[in-house]
């Protein structure tokens, strides 16, 4: 096992300004197509997150949404996702994290799929419909294989509810900036600086912040406070925009590697 999540965030933190997480969807445009975006740019991230295509994605927008559509149309079982994600964590060392609903993961079976994402070599997971109560053997089960399961808090969530969250989380918290869907904003929500400030007098679990993430100045505004970005809906709309196009990888990769060169102290590459 190579770095675990926590201490990739706490290695970025010393390094720069905060860590780098682009999120790709498995699939999108194509299974090897998705597999190069993500190769190419992983010297510029410092977690790499993988949505897996769902047809019913409640957090998603509608740039993801239309990407996961897309990926659907392919032959694209759960167990072709598992070898390429074992093949890119054999090949990249950075850590890795899943996004997945639940009833993928029952459809496949609790333990079975644990199982696979040890042996795929994934260190975390963010179940968006997961409750941190709702399915405790679920929760125990990760735990005996070493695996992070990162929960959600949204400004909406109520105050009492967060103590229990900090305690099923594991890796890192995942603060989403907004009240609703996945998405590009022009700007990020100026509240949610108190909101992670208060969270950090809690706990000592990185917070990293998604959701409306879609621009250099976003990612260098929410590490002030934050100890990192997620990027989803802008990367996912780069390859949209430029799907039919021969520089599709080049176009990505220059994408990302400018979202995350606003971390940099100046000192590092």
């Amino acid at each position: 096992m190579g770095i675990t999540i926590q201490e990739a965030i706490e290695k970025a933190k010393s390094r720069k300004k905060g860590a780098f997480i682009p999120y790709f969807i498995m699939g999108y445009p194509n299974i090897e197509m998705s597999y190069q975006l993500i190769k190419e740019s992983a010297p510029y991230a410092d977690i790499i997150e993988l949505g897996i295509p769902f047809s019913d994605p409640v957090a998603d927008g509608p740039t993801i949404q239309k990407g996961v559509t897309a990926a659907l149309k392919q032959d694209l079982s759960m167990d072709r996702i598992f070898q390429m994600a074992e093949r890119l964590t054999s090949e990249i060392p950075k850590p890795f994290v899943m996004m997945i609903y639940f009833n993928q993961i029952l459809a496949y079976g609790m333990t079975e799929f644990a199982d696979r994402l040890k042996q795929a070599g994934i260190q975390g997971i963010i179940v968006p419909d997961l409750l941190p109560d709702s399915e405790p053997s679920f929760n125990e089960l990760l735990k005996s294989y070493a695996i992070d399961l990162v929960f959600l808090i949204t400004p909406a969530t109520v105050s009492s509810r967060v103590p229990q969250i900090i305690n099923a989380c594991h890796g890192f918290l995942y603060f989403v900036s907004v009240i609703g869907i996945t998405g590009q904003r022009t700007e990020v929500n100026k509240e949610i600086q108190a909101m992670i400030e208060n969270l950090k007098a809690q706990t000592d679990l990185p917070i990293c912040v998604g959701f409306g993430i879609s621009q250099k100045e976003h990612v260098h505004s929410v590490v002030q406070y934050a100890d990192g970005a997620i990027v989803g809906s802008a990367i996912v709309q780069r390859i949209t925009d430029h799907i039919d196009s021969p520089d599709l990888s080049e176009q990505v990769t220059r994408m990302i590697q400018d979202l995350s060169s606003v971390l940099s102290n100046g000192d590092d590459k």
